[in-house]
């Protein structure tokens, strides 16, 4: 069920207002804590593990130029994934969530010209991607960290300051909140 929310969300564009959404505040808080708490508790070969099968799927069977196509097929091929022995882990299914709406974003924050650009001057394109994609991150994350409220890392107050920075950061129009919010955990996370 929650991959479907998760789905919808992806889908919904920007969300307007707290009555739209699909999840009350303290419900996304409460979720942006597991996330959190995920990415900084999966182990690293099983987090490489994951993303090598997220990679095998984005780039093999769920390959579709129908978005809504790949990204469903994306969603149950990791769902099915984190069952089986070889990523099983309790951080498995969070950890995918994170992948699939941080592929759903990219061009949120890296548009078709940059790529092109990082693809002309790079001999590695992956690794050029990922640097490109890590300093807009740093940039959201620097910009919350100026924020005022809860600075404690991985606390329940912290998830809630996240949620409602980015609720308001969607209502000016910037970016959509599962973009910013995917951003975020994973950079936290990963760093």
């Amino acid at each position: 069920m929650r991959y479907v929310v998760l789905c919808l969300l992806c889908h919904a564009g920007i969300l307007r207002a707290e009555e739209k959404s699909p999840w009350s505040s303290p419900e996304r808080a409460r979720y942006i804590h597991k996330l959190m708490k995920s990415t900084r508790g999966v182990p690293d070969r099983i987090s490489v593990k994951i993303l090598k099968e997220f990679s095998r799927y984005n780039k093999g069977l769920c390959r579709s130029t129908i978005p809504g196509l790949k990204n469903q097929c994306l969603i149950k091929a990791m769902s099915k994934s984190c069952k089986r022995k070889l990523t099983s882990s309790p951080y498995c299914l969070d950890v995918s969530d994170l992948m699939i709406v941080n592929k759903l974003s990219l061009n949120r924050f890296l548009s078709h010209r940059e790529r092109f650009q990082l693809l002309k001057k790079s001999d590695s394109y992956s690794k050029s991607l990922g640097r490109a994609l890590q300093e807009k991150y740093a940039s959201l994350a620097m910009e919350f960290r100026l924020s005022k409220g809860c600075q404690e890392f991985f606390k329940p107050c912290f998830a809630s300051r996240i949620d409602k920075f980015y609720l308001k950061y969607s209502d000016d129009g910037r970016l959509p909140w599962q973009s910013c919010v995917g951003a975020l955990v994973w950079f936290i996370g990963t760093s």
